[in-house]
């Protein structure tokens, strides 16, 4: 389900990792994030020293943002309806939410004609995507699966939901009894042969 499959341990530590900002080893900016550790962004040097055999992500800047290539997230999760964008012949997924220096009164931006993000209104989206970014469509999964919640537990403080499974119940077990009332063993459908008689000889001419 798709609100289950954004709901990952290392998902949060992702989209609020900074990148692209000195690694604390000190050689180089941190550009690779680790999904087995789950710490902070490090660089090439901490990557191949350290992390060795995990699974990690190497992140690109682009806009001013940072993008993760499509072919290695979405074999974690299921980008589909997530906007991308080719950039140095890397086709990516933006990580966090898109920013634009021109804010419209709806909190969107881009210079698209295209469809808006479902979650913040970002303008710059052509179908079939339905947000700008990860963390777009992980808020709205959030949102579906909260608004899901509080109805089943209103439901349950009316006892409405525990009425409904007991009548369904109800009926069920109402229905089993009838079919076995109403069943009935399958007659053997041959004729029997009437016996024949003691033969009689005709009379002689």
């Amino acid at each position: 389900m798709e609100g289950q499959e954004f709901d990952l341990p290392w998902l949060d530590p992702l989209l609020q990792a900074k990148f692209y900002v000195p690694c604390q080893c000190g050689l180089k900016d941190s550009t690779y994030f680790c999904i087995d550790c789950k710490c902070l962004p490090f660089c090439e040097f901490c990557e191949t020293n350290k992390h060795n055999g995990h699974k990690v992500l190497k992140v690109y800047k682009a806009s001013y943002q940072v993008g993760i290539k499509i072919v290695e997230i979405s074999e974690l999760l299921d980008t589909s309806d997530i906007q991308s964008y080719v950039i140095n012949s890397k086709r990516i997924v933006y990580i966090t939410q898109r920013q634009s220096k021109k804010q419209n009164n709806h909190g969107g931006g881009g210079c698209g004609s295209g469809n808006k993000c479902e979650t913040c209104g970002w303008s710059n989206l052509f179908s079939p995507a339905k947000f700008c970014s990860i963390q777009c469509k992980r808020k709205q999964s959030n949102n579906f699966f909260q608004h899901v919640g509080a109805f089943v537990n209103d439901l349950n403080s009316d006892g409405i939901l525990e009425k409904s499974v007991q009548k369904l119940a109800s009926k069920q077990s109402s229905s089993t009894s009838t079919t076995k009332r109403t069943f009935k063993a399958p007659q053997n459908s041959f004729r029997k042969k009437c016996r024949k008689g003691t033969p009689k000889r005709s009379p002689l001419m």
